[in-house]
């Protein structure tokens, strides 16, 4: 969806779409101007994703992310479709972009909690590497001679795939590292485990404090 994104808004900021002749050739001319006020975007998605991570959790945040990033773009390609003004563009585009970052920061995060010690790096190295399978479909998928309406109703398709998968992970707010899939046991004996260190600790006469009076006692 990130990259689908991407490709989405440079389309549709080509000089609305239009494809001119430029040196006796056929390029695009874009619009730069805004192209750079969508790219900013990720600056603040970034820093909603870094203040937002703890608070809401990573899978809520996820869902509302991807929901709202396949809105936008469909909306997006929809106003760029009917003529909209370019100022309303620009504006669906930022928030397109806001929510693809908050998503897709929160899911690099989500994806090294939830993997445990042993497959962390492996599951991660592959989580990265089906980013990239996807990115090769991207313009196959987006570019081509289709209505911006179809692309945008792929895109919300697209985002809505994801929301359905983002859903069934398990939360991690507040897990360690590594133990989100322990099962109640596991759970209850580290509690145990928690109470007998604090009880020796508290108790007196304790091998550390005999072993402190005795040093006391030497010096």
């Amino acid at each position: 969806g990130y990259y689908g994104t991407i490709m989405v808004i440079t389309e549709i900021f080509d000089s609305e779409g239009e494809r001119r002749l430029q040196s006796g050739n056929g390029t695009y001319s874009f619009d730069y101007g805004a192209i750079f006020v969508s790219s900013s975007a990720e600056l603040v998605g970034t820093t909603v994703a870094i203040s937002s991570v703890d608070v809401g959790g990573r899978i809520p945040l996820q869902v509302v992310a991807y929901a709202m990033a396949g809105v936008c773009v469909c909306s997006l390609c929809w106003s760029a479709a009917n003529n909209a003004d370019r100022s309303a563009l620009i504006a669906l585009g930022f928030a397109a972009r806001i929510f693809e970052m908050v998503g897709s920061c929160t899911s690099w995060v989500s994806t090294a909690e939830i993997l445990t010690t042993e497959v962390r790096t492996t599951g991660h190295s592959a989580a990265n590497a089906v980013a990239r399978i996807g990115s090769l479909f991207s313009p196959f998928l987006i570019e081509g001679h289709s209505s911006l309406v179809k692309k945008g109703m792929v895109m919300l398709v697209i985002h809505i795939g994801t929301v359905l998968f983002v859903c069934r992970l398990p939360e991690t707010k507040g897990a360690h590292m590594g133990r989100s899939h322990d099962n109640e046991e596991d759970e209850i004996e580290d509690l145990f485990l928690d109470e007998e260190v604090e009880q020796a600790q508290e108790t007196p006469g304790s091998p550390q404090e005999e072993q402190t009076d005795s040093e006391r006692f030497i010096t």
